[in-house]
């Protein structure tokens, strides 16, 4: 479980350090495990982009408790967290009230990724939130971020318009 969590907090900090163009110390990568959501911080803290761990005292607490459960939860992830997340996503473009992407999102985007990118066709409806908010999160990153992390990328065959067929002529009288 200690190298399942590990790798989780990897992936997270590669996307968090490619957004935010800053990277992880040495202690900071040792313990991210451990302190994920006060090294996410202290990451956006030098890059300035403090607005990444929320703009309000609530967004930032809210942020702090995604970070929290990330990294209590999702070691291992199991199906039931990813209904968990699906149900809070309903209402929701992101995890916390905001109009971008926080540090919450990009972490829980890089641990679900592995899930979501293998989610069978056939279960894309019960996790529709979900998939919605993983493709509008990478979009707002880039691909490229998701590539550089060494991660493979979601890709959502999108829904096809297909017109009517155009009315029957009226019958003869």
């Amino acid at each position: 479980n200690l190298k399942i969590q590990l790798k989780m907090a990897d992936n997270a900090l590669l996307i968090v350090e490619r957004v935010l163009g800053t990277p992880a110390s040495k202690t900071e990568l040792d313990e991210a495990h451990i302190h994920l959501g006060s090294t996410c911080r202290a990451m956006a803290e030098r890059a300035k982009k403090e607005s990444m761990m929320g703009t309000t005292p609530e967004q930032q607490a809210q942020v702090l408790e995604w970070l929290l459960w990330a990294n209590t939860q999702l070691s291992p992830l199991r199906d039931d967290k990813l209904v968990e997340l699906n149900q809070h996503l309903s209402t929701r473009t992101f995890l916390v009230g905001t109009h971008a992407p926080t540090v919450a999102d990009l972490v829980i985007f890089a641990v679900t990724l592995p899930a979501t990118t293998t989610l069978p066709v056939a279960q894309h409806h019960q996790l529709a939130n979900l998939l919605r908010w993983a493709d509008t999160v990478q979009g707002s990153i880039g691909e490229h971020t998701v590539l550089q992390a060494s991660l493979t990328p979601l890709r959502l065959s999108k829904p096809v318009f297909l017109p009517p067929p155009p009315p029957a002529p009226p019958a003869a009288a």
